[in-house]
């Protein structure tokens, strides 16, 4: 097998890893700081829903309790109000702390994208 290509894919899934991370810490409660990829990946994703037209708009319809659903629009909110700055913030103190040999250090400019 091709060296570059498992480089290559191991770069892609360091990236995922650390655009998760970043998402954990910067959008999710608190109290889901020790949770993996995969169990906030049921609480997310896994929910029984139904996307309807009505009134002329899409509208998502989930089947959740109300303390679900106060955590998806906390969630939602923090998204939405996370800028170039924070994002870069939180990187370069997430890769600060540890410091490691063959850490990738992920920054993002205030310009178009990621250096």
């Amino acid at each position: 097998m091709d060296s570059g290509a498992n480089a290559v894919f191991f770069r892609i899934g360091v990236l995922a890893y650390n655009l998760f991370i970043s998402f954990k810490r910067l959008a999710c409660p608190a109290a889901w700081a020790s949770q993996t990829i995969a169990t906030v990946r049921w609480r997310l994703v896994k929910v029984v829903g139904r996307i309807l037209r009505h009134a002329g708009r899409v509208v998502l319809r989930l089947v959740l309790g109300a303390e679900a659903l106060a955590c998806w629009h906390t969630i939602r909110q923090r998204c939405g109000a996370l800028t170039v700055a924070t994002l870069h913030e939180s990187v370069v103190t997430t890769s600060e702390k540890r410091g490691g040999p063959g850490e990738v250090r992920l920054h993002v400019s205030s310009g178009t994208g990621i250096q």
